[in-house]
């Protein structure tokens, strides 16, 4: 899954957190010596997931994915069957890897434990500020993330308007935004360049401009205009 952190915080939100279904997408790498071993096992893993688990909706969309689940199937003889499952999530953070008896039993696992991990909104918040911080850290930027109330900030000294219009476009990180109930966000440089975006109705928002400062004709401000 791909580690680009800083965009993560930009995605477009069209619904409140909690009222979509978090999306899983299936992938599968299947060997053995028997010809069954050669199928392709996303198909029973989406079937398990339909049957099993209906809050859980399953995407071919990589890009799309809330959550990834692997799966490494073995088939050696006719009754011989190894399975290992990977669940990671869409910042590339691995919930779990481990061996399951059989690939409905995996998925049922893999069902509680995204389940469990979306409702998490408190963690989710702390995973998205901690991952923008090091994608800063991670690429040498001075910058840093914060959320205070509903609105998330990213202060960065290379914020402009090209970074901020790119990442609005990338929607890999859409979960955690969503998940973590951000209502605005702010991406700045703490000096002229401020952008804010309005999750919730996914429009950008116009700054709202400064009044220009009032002079004297010696071109001192007046007092009306310094700072308190």
């Amino acid at each position: 899954m791909r580690t680009f952190i800083a965009a993560a915080m930009l995605m477009a939100v069209s619904v409140a957190h909690g009222q979509e279904a978090p999306k899983v997408y299936l992938a599968a790498q299947s060997s053995g010596n028997v010809w069954t071993a050669v199928r392709d096992q996303t198909q029973e893993m989406a079937k398990d997931f339909a049957k099993d688990c209906p809050k859980v909706r399953v995407t071919v969309s990589q890009e799309q994915a809330d959550y990834e689940l692997a799966l490494s199937h073995i088939e050696l003889g006719l009754i011989n069957r190894m399975n290992q499952i990977r669940v990671s999530d869409a910042l590339g953070n691995v919930l779990t890897a481990k061996d399951v008896r059989s690939i409905n039993g995996g998925m049922k696992q893999a069902c509680s434990l995204i389940l469990e991990d979306w409702s998490k909104q408190s963690d989710t918040r702390s995973k998205l500020v901690n991952a923008i911080n090091g994608s800063f850290q991670k690429r040498g930027v001075l910058g840093y993330a914060e959320i205070t109330g509903d609105q998330l900030t990213v202060h960065s000294e290379h914020a402009d308007a090209m970074r901020f219009h790119m990442a609005l476009a990338d929607s890999r990180h859409l979960s955690y935004v969503r998940r973590a109930g951000i209502l605005t966000y702010v991406y700045t440089n703490d000096a002229d360049k401020n952008f804010v975006y309005d999750v919730r109705s996914g429009h950008i928002v116009s700054p709202s401009k400064p009044a220009p400062s009032q002079t004297s004709a010696e071109g001192v401000p007046t007092a009306e205009s310094r700072p308190q």
